[in-house]
């Protein structure tokens, strides 16, 4: 079974420091925890009693690991995949886009290989069997190709966004 220990520092990697862009609608982020996040689980991080830019930039990277593990990973369940690299991307995508976008994007690429899948946004026992049961390198392929057209009709919708293609593209891919 996948382990979160096994898949911080992929992730990590693709998120940055401390960043304020003005074209973010997440807010201040640092490595992948927005603002948008902290005020949406009510994570007061410098306790003062509201949660703004000043609770982003508070944040230390235990701190980063533990909201990344509880709030993402554990909530998911990823654990429960048998693929490391297959529970690693899924959760890279799912720190970029959210929980339900995320295992959407595993969703439709298993459903491309055959399964009957509901594409819910919920990792449930039937996502994570078709995840479990099928073909890792496949399932990851379809995942990075579902990833670009996500992206790609992102920034063709909000074109304010397309600031940030590049970098996403280069994210799908890897």
């Amino acid at each position: 079974m996948a382990r979160f220990e096994d898949s911080i520092d992929y992730i990590l990697a693709h998120e940055g420091g401390y960043v304020d862009h003005p074209s973010d609608p997440g807010g201040a982020t640092f490595f992948g925890i927005s603002l948008r996040f902290l005020k949406a689980t009510g994570t007061d991080i410098d306790g003062d009693g509201d949660i703004d830019a000043a609770d982003v930039s508070a944040l230390t990277m235990a701190q980063v690991h533990d909201l990344y593990r509880s709030e993402f990973w554990d909530r998911v369940k990823l654990d429960k995949i048998e693929s490391q690299p297959l529970a690693t991307k899924i959760m890279d995508m799912i720190v970029n886009m959210g929980i339900r976008q995320g295992v959407k994007l595993a969703q439709r690429s298993c459903k491309a290989l055959g399964e009957p899948l509901r594409i819910d946004g919920k990792l449930g026992p039937k996502t994570r069997s078709a995840l479990n049961g099928g073909d890792p390198v496949a399932i990851l392929d379809g995942i990075r190709d579902e990833a670009a057209k996500f992206y790609q009709s992102l920034a063709e919708k909000r074109p304010e966004l397309e600031v940030f293609l590049k970098g996403w593209l280069r994210r799908a891919a890897a």
